[in-house]
């Protein structure tokens, strides 16, 4: 596999694309990707409790970023470029704890 590609199944470990069962394969001729929405993580442990987490729990964009730089290789790090961008809800209330939604992009150098 070519870093691209090593990029885009790491990238996909964090992170839906355009479908839930895109793979790397889908997008190897693309020349970037751009995600909305991070991908849940499974287990874990409720730090009150100490027991399971029954359900998958949310993971903020930060950490899967965060997650998926760490994933990366030098050689693949330097093989792409973030972009990102965040904007409010139209039709966010006062209550709603959920304000903004974020973009990531990685293209291809």
């Amino acid at each position: 596999m070519n870093n691209w590609t090593n990029t885009l199944t790491k990238f996909l470990k964090y992170f839906y694309l355009e479908y839930e069962e895109d793979t790397a394969e889908d997008y190897k001729d693309a020349t970037s990707v751009t995600s909305d929405q991070t991908k849940y993580k499974k287990g874990g442990h409720c730090s009150i409790t100490g027991m399971s987490h029954k359900y998958d729990q949310e993971v903020s964009f930060e950490d899967a970023l965060s997650s998926f730089k760490r994933s990366l290789t030098q050689e693949e790090a330097s093989s792409i470029k973030f972009s990102s961008e965040s904007e409010e809800y139209a039709d966010v209330e006062e209550h709603d704890t959920k304000r903004d939604w974020t973009t990531i992009t990685i293209t291809k150098n």
